[in-house]
């Protein structure tokens, strides 16, 4: 059998029914590459961006694939249940900061420049990563 390690599930994280769950990555990260219109690193570009309008745009179209590829319950004004906008982009943060660290080998693309002398890193705590090239 694999190991914990080689077995490289993404989780635990709140699927916004009360419940702690898992998830595959690859399906995810097809799903996540579906739902972007194929086109996930230029979504992620576009959120990482100066532009808000676009920027906007992207929250949107990423925190609906967030949805889809965690299979999150979607959030119901009516009863206050599922993950809000914020939630969904959280997972789909951790999970791509997840694919980074698990995947050393795959070149991740930068989201933006790296920082210049006297320039922190914090500066982009909260951009989205890229995620590695190709649809897996």
């Amino acid at each position: 059998m694999y190991s914990e390690d080689e077995r490289r599930i993404f989780g635990p994280y709140a699927n916004g029914t009360g419940n702690m769950v898992f998830c595959d990555p690859l399906a995810a990260k097809r799903k996540l590459n579906i739902v972007a219109g194929g086109d996930l690193n230029g979504l992620i570009a576009m959120y990482n961006g100066e532009d808000q309008a676009a920027r906007g745009m992207a929250i949107e179209q990423l925190a609906q694939a967030a949805v889809v590829a965690f299979s999150l319950m979607p959030f119901d004004p009516l009863t206050g249940q599922g993950v809000t906008e914020g939630e969904s982009m959280s997972v789909l943060r951790h999970f791509l900061d997840w694919l980074e660290k698990k995947n050393p080998s795959i070149e991740i693309s930068p989201t933006s420049p790296a920082p210049t002398a006297g320039e922190s890193r914090d500066r982009r705590a909260g951009q989205l990563t890229r995620s590695g090239s190709g649809s897996s």
